[in-house]
């Protein structure tokens, strides 16, 4: 049967737990679909638009049940009263009752429109691995019968449609979508789809390094098995607590044997009209995007700075490839920082800055999302702080138009050492100018300077209510190569799921791609140091991070064993030393601030890793 519709994709960034906001957001951009030129056949939007995702324990709360219900309740009222024909197809909860009064609560699709009235579609595969939780909270809908929706378009006609919710299509083919899964799923939903219309899918699908190939790859096996029918992919764009939803959402159709995936922009808030038809014989034709609107503000220049990846085929090499990866990166850190701050109520933030790379990128990253005069800049140099790092601080405050202010901690550290030695052993303190500190453990006295710092740059929080961002990466997080209430005192931890040869790798990719220098180059050049002590460089404690790197990505993300960890250049005798100190720092990755997931086995909600147990590797 030939057909033609428009469908508005209504990619948004729902609030977790403001129904009122969410619910309004989603009945304007119904409005704004029947109003728009050549009108909207069909209006989707994401999984849990009404609610945000993830809603975590707030899915407990029976008054979260109840307004949801209104909610459904007050946008089928809207759409059923509104003046021409649309289909409506959005993410939300349902609430079930069997004969014995029971509750089943379920994720839930609804489908609102005049003439069929409200429908709803239950989430059928519900994960439970990672950063989901969903048999948590859900029942699972997967041996209930697929039945295709009837829904009526502008012209007249009458076509069916698939709906679908995310982990839905992950089983495709029975291919597991993790090997953190502890059983595989029973069923595939996508091998009994039969209406003849699209396959709509809702998603609050995560983002991660990686994830926008993946999904396309399974989007586009999903199309050639269904060649007739488009497949709509709609996602979630935003940040929650750790977790990055990265928009991208699509059409993909076969048409003739070729496979073409039309995506709208990742990490910004848009709506984009896509013209979707099928030929009289059946065939599929390729989708146009017939027109976009960007809701997140300041958007413009991002998206026409976008690599063209998106709407090309996908290369497996070359450095297309690896400047859309970064750019990706990039911009899901930019839009990590302004959700949690918006959602959370800060206007401001403060980042300490030592000169060093971390703290360097951190801080563009800061100033590229909030702008110059939200980010304040607080260096603390102690006697060991090298010239270079206090000039490189100003360099780049001035490169990126902040505002710096020098807080020396000399002073402070030798009141609390005299202090501490005036209680445990004063004879074995002269001064801290002359080296007089006569510590059992050398490292306390470096971990007091840190801590120093927090109190410092806490206080200023507290004074101004602006939000500190803490600037330690994975390789030092992994390690244990961070003092718990010093440096890693915060309430965000941007980049701390960010490998060391990661950061340097993102700092030359933003020199190259906006301004040669912002970040100094003595920064990305000179060798790595918490600067604590005299001459001290971050290979006193550590490897080379280019050797360390690849054996912390096998220990962490591939859970191997240390016995089986290859590495080039470190012996087995150093990776087991290795995996014993990753193992025994568990206890400060658990009171870490939150980091941005930016890989499958990132620090955050989806590790849960025990810190009284006898596993240390030795």
């Amino acid at each position: 049967m030939a057909y033609a519709l428009n469908v508005s994709v209504c990619q948004l960034n729902p609030v977790v737990g403001d129904l009122s906001w969410n619910l309004a957001r989603i009945m304007h951009e119904v409005d704004s679909a029947l109003k728009a030129q050549g009108g909207c056949d069909v209006v989707v939007f994401p999984e849990m638009a009404t609610v945000g995702y993830p809603a975590r324990d707030l899915l407990y709360s029976h008054s979260f049940w109840t307004e949801q219900q209104k909610a459904i309740e007050g946008l089928a009222h809207y759409v059923q009263g509104l003046d021409g024909q649309i289909t409506v197809i959005v993410g939300g909860l349902d609430l079930v009752r069997d004969t014995y009064g029971r509750e089943r609560r379920y994720n839930a699709a609804w489908i609102i429109d005049r003439k069929y009235g409200v429908r709803v579609v239950h989430k059928r595969l519900l994960p439970c691995y990672d950063v989901f939780d969903e048999t948590r909270y859900f029942a699972s809908n997967q041996h209930e019968p697929i039945l295709p929706i009837p829904i009526e378009l502008q012209s007249g006609k009458t076509i069916n449609v698939d709906v679908l919710i995310c982990e839905d299509i992950w089983n495709h083919r029975f291919q597991n979508p993790s090997w953190m899964m502890p059983v595989g799923y029973e069923v595939d939903p996508t091998q009994n789809l039969h209406g003849d219309g699209p396959i709509f899918i809702l998603n609050a699908s995560p983002w991660w390094q990686g994830k926008v190939q993946q999904t396309h790859s399974l989007l586009r096996s999903i199309s050639g098995a269904y060649e007739s029918r488009p497949v709509v992919w709609v996602n979630q764009v935003g940040a929650n607590d750790d977790v990055i939803t990265g928009g991208y959402s699509c059409v993909v159709t076969t048409y003739k044997g070729n496979q073409q995936i039309l995506s709208m922009a990742p990490f910004i808030e848009a709506i984009a009209v896509f013209e979707i038809c099928q030929q009289e014989s059946g065939v599929c034709c390729p989708p146009f995007m017939a027109a976009t609107r960007c809701l997140t503000q300041n958007a413009v220049a991002n998206i026409r700075d976008m690599p063209r990846l998106l709407n090309e085929p996908m290369v497996s090499e070359g450095d297309n490839l690896e400047d859309f990866n970064s750019w990706c990166l990039y911009q899901a850190y930019l839009l990590y920082i302004r959700d949690y701050c918006s959602k959370c109520g800060f206007e401001k933030v403060i980042v300490a800055q030592s000169g060093g790379i971390d703290s360097a990128l951190t801080t563009v990253l800061a100033v590229h999302a909030l702008g110059p005069d939200q980010v304040e800049v607080i260096t603390m140099p102690s006697k060991y702080s090298s010239q270079g790092s206090i000039e490189d601080s100003y360099e780049l405050a001035r490169n990126l138009g902040v505002k710096i202010t020098t807080l020396p901690i000399d002073s402070a550290h030798e009141t609390i050492v005299r202090s501490y030695f005036s209680a445990f052993g004063g004879a074995r303190f002269t001064s801290i100018a002359t080296g007089g500190t006569k510590f059992q453990n050398s490292v306390t006295d470096e971990n007091i300077q840190p801590r120093i710092r927090a109190i410092m740059i806490m206080a200023r929080s507290n004074d101004t209510g602006a939000l500190v961002l803490s600037t330690g990466n994975w390789s030092e997080i992994t390690m244990g190569y961070c003092t718990l209430y010093g440096d890693m005192a915060g309430g965000l931890n941007v980049i701390g799921n960010l490998p060391k040869t990661g950061v340097f790798d993102l700092s030359k990719w933003i020199n190259r791609r906006f301004t040669e220098n912002l970040i100094p180059q003595r920064t990305i050049d000179k060798p790595p140091s918490a600067e604590l002590k005299a001459d001290q460089r971050d290979t006193d404690s550590l490897p080379p991070y280019d050797q360390l790197d690849p054996v912390l990505f096998q220990l962490v993300e591939d859970e191997q064993n240390p016995d089986r960890i290859t590495s080039a250049t470190l012996s087995p005798t150093k990776v087991r030393e290795l995996a014993r100190r990753y193992r025994i720092s568990e206890y400060k990755r658990q009171q870490m601030p939150p980091a941005a997931k930016i890989s499958e086995r990132s620090f955050g909600s989806g590790r849960r890793m025990p810190i009284a147990c006898n596993r240390t590797v030795s």
